[in-house]
């Protein structure tokens, strides 16, 4: 029977042993570092049913969100602009218990899952088919290959108890942007009394002070029950298979370098892994994953590089465009609206090509 490998239990490695075990011919075995499926948490748990991902299971979803508050601050006044969706397609999840239930469903198909189990790549090679590498960034294949990701970013999380029922109630998060570092902060409410806050991609300095100087700047005062934190890979690789072994999510570099997202990357690159394996031809992989997703990454990346050198033009285009969370899924939408706004355009345009 044809052996495969998963080198990471989170949802990318998860979802690709699902997508195997359709085809009954495989024995697959997932490796997990960690003592237990879903934790440690290294996630704001944010999850968007983009492309063809479906709704998560009613039992993980803590809220569904409807809009999202962009707030933006210059000259230590803020500005507010909610971006809404034209239908329901966010939740915050408990994502260790999404992972849970998916290593259930994989175990009651006969997948082998070990947990507390560092796998190599140089080890697995020898018995493996394939190998499919989930082990977020850095990479397992990256240490073996030696290979660098080229963008990588740091973000820090608490989890706290506090008033949270304004965001809880009205099913909204907020993407917090200030003018004197790069990336954002985050408000996700998962309970009324209880909300994972974050800061991501501070370029310089401590981001525990960062964190603790936002909690202060937001008013939220109450007990931290978690902190977190972790990498964000914000540019895919220029290739995601080495000789039999194929990356996924982080693995690969696919989180969106404006939102940091990477759940739904995860499972939608470790589906599309699964595909090649099962016809028996990787060779096209990495096209197939960025005809899938790679309009939303382009559009990250573009909303960076304006937010990232043109701070104002960002607050401006926040402003002045009906931006709607579908405008974000691809360049032709954004370009779209961006029609109402030629001059937005042309200097949108300048800057991409700068």
């Amino acid at each position: 029977m044809m052996h495969i490998s998963i080198i990471g239990g989170s949802v990318g490695g998860l979802s690709s042993a699902l997508a195997l075990k359709e085809n009954d011919g495989y024995d697959v075995t997932i490796y997990e570092t960690h003592e237990e499926i879903g934790h440690p948490l290294q996630c704001a748990e944010g999850y968007l049913a983009a492309y063809e991902l479906e709704v998560p299971p009613r039992k993980v979803i803590d809220c569904t969100i409807h809009s999202c508050i962009v707030r933006t601050w210059q000259n230590g006044v803020r500005k507010d602009r909610t971006i809404s969706s034209e239908k329901e397609r966010m939740w915050i999840i408990d994502r260790p218990k999404y992972e849970q239930l998916l290593a259930n469903r994989c175990e009651k198909l006969g997948v082998d899952i070990q947990t507390g189990r560092r796998a190599t790549v140089r080890e697995l090679k020898r018995e493996s088919e394939y190998i499919i590498d989930a082990s977020g960034c850095y990479s397992q294949t990256s240490k073996e290959y030696g290979f660098k990701y080229e963008d990588v970013r740091k973000a820090l999380q608490y989890t706290i108890e506090d008033d949270f029922s304004e965001y809880y109630e009205g099913k909204t998060i907020v993407m917090g942007y200030e003018p004197h570092y790069i990336g954002y902060y985050w408000i996700f409410p998962k309970s009324p009394k209880k909300a994972n806050v974050g800061i991501g991609w501070v370029d310089s300095g401590d981001l525990h002070a960062e964190l603790k100087r936002i909690l202060e700047m937001e008013n939220i005062e109450g007990n931290i029950i978690n902190k977190t934190g972790g990498n964000i890979p914000c540019k895919p690789l220029k290739r995601f298979t080495y000789d039999n072994i194929l990356l996924v999510g982080d693995a690969a570099g696919l989180a969106n370098s404006f939102t940091a997202e990477g759940m739904n990357n995860a499972i939608i690159s470790g589906r599309i892994a699964a595909r090649c394996i099962l016809k028996h031809s990787i060779d096209g992989y990495r096209d197939m994953v960025m005809s899938k997703i790679g309009g939303r990454l382009y559009v990250g990346r573009l909303m960076r590089n304006i937010r990232e050198n043109r701070y104002q033009m960002f607050c401006d285009g926040l402003e002045k465009l009906d931006i709607s969370f579908e405008t974000l899924d691809s360049p032709y939408r954004l370009y779209r609206t961006m029609l109402t706004r030629p001059s937005l355009l042309i200097r949108t345009i300048m800057l991409r090509t700068i």
